[in-house]
């Protein structure tokens, strides 16, 4: 039995053990890394179709909790297929969090842009802010230019 609590990461590393492989799974900060580790496991499991299909059970759940279940980890036949899904995935999240990322950058600067105009903002404010899309941000970062109020800022186009 492995106790990653006296087992260092170095030692993990040099392990050819697929427990310890699991165990530097749950800790892999980046996409080259869990694919390295996923390769060295289709090493070791490599001619046993037994334990190759034990680990692509357990995989998805633990790259998917270690993502904080937003990655979406697929479901496949084999190893190295898994590799090659999860590099796509990978592409996927990381488009989508550096959108929600951006996003949120730019409710940000709006919000401290109203502020200092037009002084702390309401409740309702804020909500509309964080909740609004690209858009919408960008239609009201335009109309702050003219505003006289913060209604204005808000106030739906006429038809």
């Amino acid at each position: 039995m492995l106790d990653s609590g006296r087992i260092g990461k170095a030692q993990l590393r040099a392990m050819r053990n697929p427990v310890a492989v699991l165990m530097q799974l749950e800790e892999a900060e980046t996409q080259q890394e869990v694919g390295e580790l996923i390769d060295k496991l289709a090493d070791i499991v490599k001619g046993d179709e037994e334990l190759q299909r034990i680990f692509l059970n357990v995989l998805p759940g633990l790259i998917g909790r270690r993502s904080g279940n937003t990655l979406d980890v697929p479901v496949v036949n084999d190893l190295v297929e898994m590799k090659m899904k999860l590099s796509q995935s990978f592409k996927v999240w990381a488009h989508e969090y550096k959108a929600a990322g951006r996003l949120e950058g730019e409710a940000r600067i709006l919000q401290r842009q109203l502020a200092t105009r037009f002084g702390t903002l309401p409740e309702y404010a804020v909500a509309r802010i964080q909740a609004a899309t690209e858009e919408q941000l960008d239609h009201w970062s335009t109309r702050l230019l003219r505003a006289e109020t913060l209604a204005e800022v808000f106030e739906d186009d006429p038809a």
